[in-house]
Parts: C-alpha cells; sequence; structure tokens
C-alpha cells in the first residue's frame, strides 16, 4: 500500500508540474506573440489639437444647456466616446444648431425656389430641423459602445504587455507609459488612454489621482477592475504583477464565455430571416411543381 500512495503521490505530483509547465508555456507563448506583432511597427502620430471653427463654436456656446448636471452627464458620455475634452461637448450642440438649421432652411428654400410656399413646406422644415437637432445627440452613445467593445478586446493583450515590463523591473508608471507607446498600433484606445496617463504624471499628478481620473472617464467595467486592483496594490503593496496576471486570465476567460453567448444566441437569430425568406423559396421550389400539376390535370380535365 505504501508503494501504490508513493507512485499515487509522484503521479499527482508530475500531473501539477506538468500543467504549471503548460501554463508558464502557454504564457510565453502569447508574449512572444504579442512582441511579435509589436515588431517593427513606428510610433502612432500624435493628434493635432482639435481646432474648431469660431461660427461652431459660438452656436455651440449659446446652445449649451444651462443645467450644471446635464453638462456633466453629457460630457461624461462623450469622454467614454473618446471625446474627453471640453470643446467636444461645444461641438457637439453646435453640430446640432447647424443641422438643425440645415433642415429648417432646406424645405423653406425649396418652396422660395419654386414660387409658392405650402404648408407641406413648414411641416417638412419643422420636421427636419427637430430630427438634426435630435439626430446628432444619439451618436455618443453609438460610439461609447463601439469604444466599449473595443476595450474589452484590447485590455488582455495590454496587461500583458503591462506585466512584461513589471517582470523587467519596470514600476507599475513607467510599465504602463511604455505598454501605451509599444502598444499604439496594435491597441489605439487604451494607448490613448495610458498615453494620457502618462502625460498626467509626468506633468505632476499624483499617480493614485491620473489612476482615478483614467477609470472615472472611461466608465468601463473591466478597465475599473484593473484600475482597482493596481490601486489595491499600491495602498497595500501586494503583489501586482499576479495580481494582474490573473486578471488577464479572467478577462478572457468572460470574453470567451461572451462568445459562446453569442454563438448560442445565433439560432435563435436566424429563426426570423428563415422563417421570412428561406422556408417560401423552399416551399415553392418543393411544392411548386406539384401545384402546377394538378392545376394542368383539373384544367384540363374541367
Amino acid at each position: 500500500m505504501s508503494g501504490v500512495g508513493i507512485g499515487v503521490g509522484l503521479a499527482a505530483a508530475s500531473l501539477a508540474l506538468g500543467a504549471a509547465a503548460a501554463a508558464e508555456l502557454d504564457r510565453l507563448r502569447r508574449r512572444r506573440v504579442l512582441l511579435r506583432r509589436l515588431g517593427g511597427r513606428p510610433p502612432a502620430p500624435k493628434r493635432a489639437p482639435v481646432q474648431a471653427p469660431a461660427g461652431l463654436r459660438a452656436l455651440g456656446t449659446n446652445l449649451l444647456p444651462r443645467d450644471p448636471g446635464r453638462r456633466t452627464r453629457e460630457a461624461a458620455e462623450l469622454a467614454r466616446a473618446g471625446f474627453g475634452e471640453p470643446v467636444h461637448l461645444v461641438l457637439l450642440y453646435g453640430l446640432r444648431g447647424a443641422a438643425a438649421l440645415a433642415g429648417l432652411v432646406l424645405p423653406l428654400s425649396v418652396g422660395v425656389a419654386g414660387g409658392a410656399l405650402a404648408t407641406g413646406h413648414l411641416a417638412a422644415a419643422w420636421l427636419l430641423a427637430a430630427a438634426g437637432y435630435l439626430a446628432p445627440g444619439l451618436l455618443p452613445g453609438i460610439l461609447a459602445r463601439r469604444r466599449a467593445a473595443r476595450i474589452d478586446a484590447e485590455l488582455p493583450d495590454v496587461l500583458d504587455m503591462v506585466l512584461v515590463g513589471l517582470e523587467a523591473g519596470l514600476g507599475l508608471g513607467a510599465a504602463l507609459d511604455r505598454a501605451g507607446r509599444e502598444l499604439a498600433r496594435v491597441t489605439p484606445v487604451l494607448a490613448a488612454e495610458l498615453g494620457r496617463f502618462g502625460r498626467e504624471v509626468r506633468a505632476g499628478a499624483p499617480r493614485a489621482e491620473a489612476l482615478a481620473r483614467l477609470r472615472d472617464r472611461n466608465g468601463h467595467p473591466g478597465l475599473s477592475a484593473v484600475v482597482g486592483v493596481m490601486e489595491q496594490s499600491i495602498a497595500w503593496g501586494t503583489d501586482l504583477a499576479a495580481s494582474l496576471r490573473l486578471h488577464a486570465e479572467a478577462l478572457r476567460e468572460e470574453r470567451r464565455h461572451r462568445a459562446q453567448a453569442r454563438a448560442a444566441r445565433t439560432p435563435v437569430l436566424l429563426t426570423f430571416p428563415l422563417v421570412l425568406f428561406v422556408l417560401p423559396a423552399l416551399l415553392i421550389v418543393i411544392v411548386g411543381p406539384a401545384v402546377l400539376q394538378l392545376a394542368r390535370r383539373f384544367g384540363g380535365g374541367g
């Protein structure tokens, strides 16, 4: 019995060591793939500051809501869409005003050019003006959802690059800054955010405050969780590399589950087009010849 127990113990230890070695090899493979994707890529060009037309800026300034809470909410939504500068909210309202004026003027101009300004022209003018004012307000939400999806896809790769820097001996700020510079072409959204974080730290902002602003202006659950891990590591001195490695694995697992959920919904989503388009065509092909033969037979017999 003792020999069997020793054999079982050795087998279990061998399996555990094999699993650990496989996990380490997989981590190194992912790192090599990531570094290979980065090889030979030029740095991303710096974004030029926004130059707003004076007329559009003045129109947007006059149309800004007077309620500070509403302005804060709309500015936060624009920041989640990737437009975090104060001038972007002014430009949004300027665009809404310009679109409303264009929708108002166009039908009236058509009516005046035709020689008769009818009631239909006035109704079309009001409808187009309302649509022109409301439609640009939908863009921040759409762009924010697209940007959140891109952050979901980019976050594990960014964490891998930060881990490379931490394990190479860099501090957290230097690792984040290096990851932002190296991944500018591969993960542009998070690279821009990390670049902004690095500029804030170099300008003298405390690292904890810069991390908090990084979390608040994006409002992304996964990124907020990563920032929380970093803040906890700064506060308590825990092993940041191990925590980020576990978090990256959890993010990949969550992304895999979301992909499986989308794949499971595919048959349900295909039901409507199958019933509406494919099934009638199949019925025509299968039943159509029999119906035509019956029509000829009964028609000829009559």
